[in-house]
């Protein structure tokens, strides 16, 4: 009897160790575009009590799936317009591996339309859709509160119980009459005190 179990568990255990391939084709690579920009500009964020970069694009490929990073596409001419035919230049930083928006005094304008335009090394042009910024409405309150909770430490031997202490964050949002949607950006900066 147990030579019966032993044996059908070794069976299903090497049975088990096939390799999956899984086809994905011979898709051409797309170019991947992440940008982003917003009403406050760069100088202005500088001010604030959180850390502040240029507004940005990364632009790469995509490729079949594995461990490796995408490369990142270094020699293109990338240019930001507007609807009133205003243009705005993005240049390349080494150290970032993306690109900046060369006038840091910019900021979006609600009544505008953006729209990018990619010129690549190998001659191929890309000019994305016109998108107008959404207005956000206003937040009420931030609020705060201190709370504890339980965290389960397993060990080899024992689990421990350990009381971990933090803040519950949380901001009022006016309610909507509209089925229009609305997105808020959090950036949190923590501050630690030991």
């Amino acid at each position: 009897m147990i030579r019966a179990v032993v044996s059908i568990l070794l069976i299903c255990l090497i049975g088990c160790i096939e390799p999956i391939d899984i086809n994905l084709g011979a898709e051409e690579p797309r170019l991947v575009v992440e940008g982003l920009i917003s009403n406050v500009s760069f100088e202005d964020r500088i001010k604030l009590p959180q850390q502040a970069r240029p507004f940005y694009i990364r632009l790469g490929y995509t490729r079949e799936a594995g461990n490796d990073r995408n490369p990142v596409i270094s020699d293109a001419i990338i240019t930001l317009h507007n609807n009133f035919g205003q243009s705005w230049e993005y240049a390349w930083s080494d150290t970032y591996q993306q690109y900046f928006l060369l006038d840091t005094n910019f900021a979006a304008q609600p009544d505008q339309e953006y729209f990018i335009e990619i010129e690549l090394s190998n001659g191929k042009k890309y000019i994305s859709e016109p998108e107008r910024m959404i207005e956000s409405t206003e937040i009420g309150q931030v609020m705060w509160e201190t709370d504890s909770r339980l965290i389960a430490d397993e060990t080899v031997s024992e689990t421990i119980l350990i009381e971990q202490r933090g803040i519950q964050v949380s901001v009022d949002v006016p309610a909507r009459t509209d089925l229009q949607e609305y997105y808020y950006w959090w950036d949190v900066t923590p501050s630690w005190v030991f």
